[in-house]
């Protein structure tokens, strides 16, 4: 009976333990730069995610599918310590060694087991130096955090142990009301480390459309929307960045962002979207952005012959590649400034692609590396399965009335937009018969070459009742877009989107 209440107390003590140990890891990670196991572990899992189950999830939870994705990590280690707390309590209590010598032992032990054995499985090499965050702070912040385990779980421990002076109802007041505090300092440490992870910007983040109005036709940087691989996205220090041009060139360069303000540069207007997007989402926004030229920066260094990709490594070491060719192009950029002023970390700084007519994946971020090569490179999701061309699907959106809402009868305006990336918009039209006919919306004024197009539509509804509404778009060198449903993986969304209005 006593053992099992030592390991009923154990398990507590280790789960307590374990959150706040995760809190002090989290917390110094985003401090000092360094890795917690769960980024380490996160980043591993989602590489290893086949591309139909990533964009599934992705589909299915939006911007709650990372979130989601890592707190089931973060509950995998609070059990694993209550685990670990729970055996320790049993052991001690039969063998009556000292608690404090013992939990330092444990997590000791945890730790080795941790840089030795399970971060070489999930690729990141003994003590982490095969990953990008390689150096003593990654080991040293995680030793911290267990340290802090087995001082919290001895503690709690020593406070569960029966004890001769104080009568049994006081010692449960002390017990449980310390419990209650370190529950409470535990969750709220862990919840305060998790808005630090969110607020870096790991996690796919949009503005929500409301009202009967079309976005901003420059998306503010803080709505413009945001993806990455990463649980926490790497702060790249300006000062030190370098930009290496190397492979299949004649002059290998190495550039600061002093030298690259050197160069000509040259703004425009583009919209990116990411191929994620479902038919009708928000992962699009539309950007002023201002840089250098690619093609200039390759005819500085000297393309060989024989070249067929550039090859873009960024800071997380995410990579990714474009047709030579599409380097070229002058609307290709390494933006330097978002929306006239530099870009943010979320967005990329110091430095990012941005490729007109390609998804967002392939306008990589915090690049680091531009390097040309002889072959067909594969990027990161390309080893998943997404596509390699990545060329955008024409796409069209009714942004107002919401789905779901009531109109009256009469005269109703419709609203949206439409994108078929450097093919513009020739037409857009809206059906109000299930496809049967088709009504032609107005253009608004072209924003510029490379953006999304606005349009809309005032019809007169007569009959109350359900009604659906449907919008299609033609593309600027007359293709209709796609009516076929399918999902994101592995060439980007296509299929018509539709809202569903209550008429009364």
């Amino acid at each position: 009976m006593g053992e099992q209440r030592s390991q009923r107390d154990g398990l507590l003590a280790g789960a307590l333990s374990a959150a706040l140990a995760l809190a002090v890891t989290l917390s110094l990670a985003l401090a000092t730069g360094a890795p917690s196991l769960p980024e380490l572990v996160s980043d591993r899992l989602l590489e290893l995610t086949p591309g139909p189950l990533f964009s599934l999830l992705i589909d299915r939870l939006q911007t709650a599918a990372k979130p989601l994705f890592y707190l089931g990590i973060l509950i995998t280690l609070l059990v694993i310590g209550a685990l670990a707390g729970g055996w320790f309590a049993r052991r001690a209590a039969t063998r009556g060694s000292s608690l404090l010598r013992g939990a330092l032992a444990l997590a000791l032990a945890l730790w080795l087991v941790e840089e030795v054995l399970v971060l070489p499985l999930f690729g990141a090499g003994v003590f982490g130096q095969a990953s990008r965050f390689s150096g003593l702070s990654g080991p040293l912040v995680r030793l911290a955090g267990l340290g802090t385990y087995g001082l919290v779980l001895a503690a709690l421990l020593a406070l569960f142990r029966p004890a001769g002076p104080l009568v049994p109802s006081r010692r449960t007041v002390l017990r449980w009301g310390v419990v209650g505090a370190l529950g409470l300092l535990g969750g709220g440490a862990l919840l305060r480390a998790l808005g630090g992870v969110s607020e870096i910007g790991a996690i796919s983040r949009v503005t929500r459309r409301g009202g009967n109005r079309l976005p901003d036709p420059i998306t503010p940087v803080g709505q413009f929307y945001t993806v990455s691989k990463n649980f926490i996205d790497p702060v790249v220090d300006r000062a030190s960045w370098k930009l290496e041009v190397s492979g299949l060139v004649r002059t290998p360069l190495t550039l600061r962002l002093d030298d690259l303000r050197q160069f000509p540069l040259h703004e425009q207007l583009t919209t990116l979207t990411c191929i994620s997007n479902e038919v009708g989402g928000d992962l699009i926004s539309n950007g002023q952005w201002r840089g250098v030229r690619l093609g200039e920066l390759l005819s500085r260094a000297g393309v060989e012959a024989g070249a067929v990709d550039v090859v873009f490594t960024c800071a997380d070491d995410y990579t990714d590649s474009i047709p030579l060719t599409k380097a070229m192009e002058p609307t290709t950029l390494l933006a330097l400034e978002m929306n006239g002023q530099p870009l943010t970390e979320k967005h990329g700084a110091p430095l990012r692609a941005v490729v007109p007519n390609i998804y967002g994946m392939k306008n990589a971020k915090w690049i680091r590396k531009i390097e040309v090569v002889g072959y067909d490179y594969q990027g990161f999701w390309q080893r998943q399965g997404w596509s390699d061309s990545a060329i955008i699907q024409t796409m069209s959106r009714i942004d107002y009335p919401l789905s779901g809402s009531t109109v009256a009868r009469g005269e109703v305006e419709f609203g949206g937009i439409a994108f078929a990336g450097a093919r513009g918009i020739r037409a857009v039209e809206l059906s109000f018969d299930e496809g049967k006919s088709w009504q032609p919306a107005t253009l608004l004024e072209e924003i510029a070459p490379l953006s999304w197009r606005f349009w809309t539509l005032r019809w007169r509804l007569d009959q109350s009742g359900p009604l659906q509404v449907l919008v299609r778009a033609t593309d600027g060198i007359g293709e209709l877009q796609s009516a076929q449903r399918t999902d994101p993986f592995p060439n980007g969304a296509t299929g018509y989107h539709r809202v569903f209005l209550a008429v009364a």
